[in-house]
């Protein structure tokens, strides 16, 4: 993965974070992370460290390529 395929995920998991019918979660048990960038409270912006700290490295991976796949057929 490369940083600009990186960016354009997050720019997708910021839109899905606010949308009424969020297109992708990844689920960790106890929430539907529709960004896994924001911490539990949904106040606060997390680096990519925190947000595998935060969310569990299994998670923040599911949600990366199920946005891959949503971000693709968009594409196409």
């Amino acid at each position: 993965m490369n940083k600009e395929l990186l960016n354009t995920i997050k720019a997708f998991a910021d839109e899905n974070f606010c949308a009424d019918n969020p297109a992708v979660f990844a689920d960790d048990g106890e929430f539907a992370v529709t960004n896994p960038w924001i911490d539990h409270s949904g106040r606060f912006s997390l680096d990519d460290e925190e947000a595998v700290r935060e969310w569990g490295l299994d998670v923040v991976v599911d949600f990366i390529i199920q946005a891959i796949e949503v971000i693709n057929r968009k594409e196409n």
